[in-house]
């Protein structure tokens, strides 16, 4: 009896972080047909249309302050609802959650979207906020971010998130991830990844299009 509460409440949190964590602007059936899920580092667009398409806003900023990490229960639950759930089995409660970081993001430009002030809200799932090699604050970065039901923001897969390396743009994977001993790549579709010519090509190709729309 305990194994099928236990089952039913995991099937029903997964169900709602999947269905609702990374919102898009393009309808899933689309990005099946425009994009590859990995199981390792989410989707990779396959051009960049749907790059942009599938992006809420895009911002040139970077990491700023880690606001909390704590056992995250979905968009549906909280820690009081869950011990709710598990009646007298409260102290279990902490294994239904998932380790969940918000990081405070420093916009310095805003290249798609609107946003209200100089900073966001961004959600990470990781277990050590304190391995800071992906969020360091000095890092430079190009956010592809889609909006999530409450008001934060998350990333559609590894690739929506790149780096300024000595002037090269590159998508890296957080401490936690798996991504088959390749933690970080370039985005083949682009014709350049030098950081000037990069953010001019996405400048251009957002214009685009807004204009064929």
């Amino acid at each position: 009896m305990r194994l099928f509460k236990a089952l039913i409440i995991a099937t029903s949190i997964l169900s709602s972080i999947s269905q609702l964590s990374f919102a898009q602007t393009l309808a899933t059936a689309e990005l099946y047909g425009k994009a590859t899920l990995d199981i390792h580092q989410g989707w990779l667009p396959h051009d960049v249309d749907t790059l942009i398409n599938s992006s809420s806003i895009i911002v040139k900023g970077r990491f700023g302050r880690l606001l909390s990490h704590e056992a995250w229960f979905g968009y549906s639950d909280t820690r009081e609802s869950m011990q709710k759930r598990l009646g007298d089995e409260t102290d279990r409660v902490d294994d239904f959650g998932l380790p969940s970081s918000q990081y405070e993001i420093i916009v310095d430009e805003v290249l798609l979207g609107d946003i209200e002030g100089g900073a966001i809200v961004y959600r990470l799932l990781e277990s050590d906020p304190g391995n800071r090699r992906y969020t360091n604050e000095s890092d430079e970065k190009l956010f592809f971010l889609t909006l999530n039901p409450d008001g934060t923001y998350g990333r559609l897969g590894v690739p929506y998130i790149l780096t300024n390396r000595n002037g090269i743009y590159r998508y890296e994977a957080p401490s936690d991830s798996f991504t088959n001993g390749s933690d970080s790549g370039a985005l083949e579709f682009a014709p350049s990844m030098v950081a000037d010519e990069f953010e001019a090509y996405i400048k251009n190709e957002i214009q685009r299009i807004k204009s064929a729309n």
